[in-house]
Parts: C-alpha cells; structure tokens; sequence
C-alpha cells in the first residue's frame, strides 16, 4: 500500500471546503453547473439550506473554483462574512483587489467614504477601477445570517444609523444596476429566510435568485466519501463505505458530521495501519463511528487542557453562539481582544484553547 507521508488529510472535519481545496471536493457537479447556470440570468444569488447541508462548502469548494477556470470572463472573486462590521468587511475587500487609483494605504477609509455616502457606492467603487470588457465581480457573502444577528444588536443599542441596511442596500443597488458588472452571491441558512422581510427589497431579490440546496443522491454521498481518497491513490473498503451511508442515512445536515468522522478514521488509519490495509470499518469503529466521533474528540481535547484553561475554554465557547428567542443556535464572531475580556484570559490563553479543537 501506498504511504500517507506527507500529506494533508482530504477531508475537512467540521470547517466548510475552501476554493484550494477543490480537487477533493465531489459529488455536487450537478449543484454547482445549477448554480453558475443561474448566474448567468441573476446577478443575485442566494444559496440556501439547512445548518450543515454544506452551503459554504458548495460556494467555496465547488462553485467558485469552477468560476475562475472560466475562458469567456475574467472573475475578480471577493469573499467576505458580515461578522459585527459588514460594511468594514465589504471595504476591506474591495481594498485589497488594488484596483484602485489611490495609495494601498488609504484604499480601505476612501472606500468607506464612498460606500456611507450612497445607496450607489459600491456601484461608483468599481467603477472606478475600470474594469476591462470580460472583467466581472463576484462579492460572496457567506453566512449572511449573521446580519440578522447584528442587525438585532442595532436596534438594542437604539441606533438611529442602521449599518445593516446600508450593507443590504449597496448589494441590491449593485445587482440592480447594469452599467457595472457586479454580482453578489450570498450563503444563507433557510430558517432565517422570514427574517429578510427586515430589509426592503431583499426579499424579492432572494426570490428571483434562489437557489434551494437539493437533498444529495446515493451516488453522490458515495462520491463524497470515496472521491478523495481516490484523488491521492488511497484505498477504502467498500464495507466502511457502505456502512457509512448507512449511519449518514437522510440527514442533509449530518455531512459536517460525515467528514469529521471521516478525518478522524484518516488520522488513526494514516497512524496505525496506512501500509497494512485500506481504510476500513475497524479504523472507524476505533473512532467513535459517526455517532460518537465529535463528541470524544471534543471531551479528548478538553481534558487534555489544564484547568484554568478548561476554565477559559468553556467562557470562549459560550460567547461564540448566540441562541436567539425560537431556539436558533447562530454564531457569534468575535474579535480575540474580546474573548481575552470575556474569558479573563491572555490572548496566548486563547489562541492555545482554540487550536486544541
């Protein structure tokens, strides 16, 4: 058998696909030509599922790398998260295509001028990097529910300036438009769909470009699990395979489950028995199986914490979701100075919690 020296595991774990990371992403060819299909006809997309129906995944790992290998247009591809400061963000990013007349340094804060002034100003920000005849921008917003979250802090602190809306705003002022070629794709859980009627027109714009993730096939969960291990040569019982299926079942949102599962079996395979025999139902079975793989990885990594930082692991934790008034479990980006206050701790205190899971 081949040895696994020297390379990265193929599967992700709990954390969605990134767009370099396309090579072992399978099973979602039909999703992903559905998509830049739609695009062709909508310069606003909206990707919507259930909590770990592998949105993000399906956007990063699939969509947006089959969108730059295009020949016909040349994508400029922006990838961004509301977080507490969406407009910040959106900034940022514009910042760093560097397409701008304007030193690197000031690029961010001239953006921001441009985009708190008009409901046009992300419209009047591209435009004046003049773009070429096949220049296209792509802004991807992922988990765009987390604007719902800070849009609910806006009104706590009674702002009259709704920073919200201004973001929402310069995304449907952009895609409305057809002078500039700009275009928004956002990733969104379906059970915050009732919470965009909070921002006028966004509804009707997520109607016209809706994109439901559709319940994966057999065949395609197969390629899901076989794919890439098949990419780098490495061997996989079918009866591991087989059982996997069967533990996965129906559940769309069990597949950060699957691959978490599926990357702690690598790790103790590639360990123990990579030269001896393919990957099998023994090596999953010494994990946890699906079942139970999380849940003792995360109780391993607690109690090999000392203390005081199992002390500060459980504060870090609590502040990173938020569950909202119909039991919707959301996150809660926050800035590591924050969770040092929060947790009483030192940013190295921290930053070790966080890396241990």
């Amino acid at each position: 058998m081949m040895a696994t020296d020297g390379i990265t595991n193929p599967f992700p774990g709990l954390r969605s696909f990134e767009s370099n990371e396309s090579d072992r992403f399978f099973g979602r060819d039909l999703q992903i030509q559905d998509i830049l299909s739609k695009l062709k006809d909508n310069r606003f997309i909206s990707v919507l599922g259930t909590s770990g129906s592998g949105k993000s995944s399906l956007v990063k790992g699939g969509v947006l790398p089959r969108l730059s290998k295009g020949k016909e247009e040349d994508w400029s591809i922006r990838l961004m998260r509301p977080e507490n400061q969406p407009l910040q963000n959106l900034a940022r990013q514009l910042a760093q295509m560097g397409k701008l007349d304007v030193p690197d340094e000031d690029a961010e804060e001239y953006i921001m001028a441009l985009l708190m002034r008009s409901r046009m100003g992300l419209v009047q920000v591209v435009e004046e990097m003049k773009l070429g005849a096949s220049d296209r921008v792509l802004m991807v917003v992922d988990q765009f529910e987390e604007l719902f979250r800070y849009r609910k802090e806006e009104r706590a602190q009674k702002s009259e300036d709704s920073l919200s809306a201004k973001f929402v705003n310069l995304l449907l002022e952009a895609t409305g438009q057809r002078k500039v070629p700009i275009y928004v794709m956002l990733t969104m859980r379906s059970d915050f769909l009732s919470d965009c009627t909070d921002f006028h027109g966004l509804p009707e714009a997520i109607n016209d470009g809706q994109y439901l993730i559709p319940r994966m096939t057999h065949t395609e969960l197969r390629q899901v699990i076989t794919g890439p291990m098949q990419q780098y040569g490495y061997p996989i019982s079918n009866v591991l395979v087989n059982r996997l299926l069967y533990d996965l079942g129906s559940s769309m949102d069990q597949l950060p489950i699957l691959q978490h599962a599926l990357m702690r079996t690598w790790d103790y395979w590639r360990q123990y028995e990579a030269n001896a025999e393919p990957m099998g139902i023994l090596h999953y079975e010494a994990i946890g199986t699906m079942s139970q793989a999380l849940s003792s990885h995360a109780d391993e990594a607690f109690h090999e914490l000392d203390e005081e930082h199992q002390r500060v692991c459980k504060r870090v934790f609590q502040a990173l979701t938020q569950i909202g008034k119909e039991g919707r479990g959301i996150r809660r980006p926050t800035p590591l100075w924050q969770l040092c206050d929060i947790a009483n701790a030192k940013p190295w205190e921290v930053v070790a919690v966080a890396e241990k899971f």
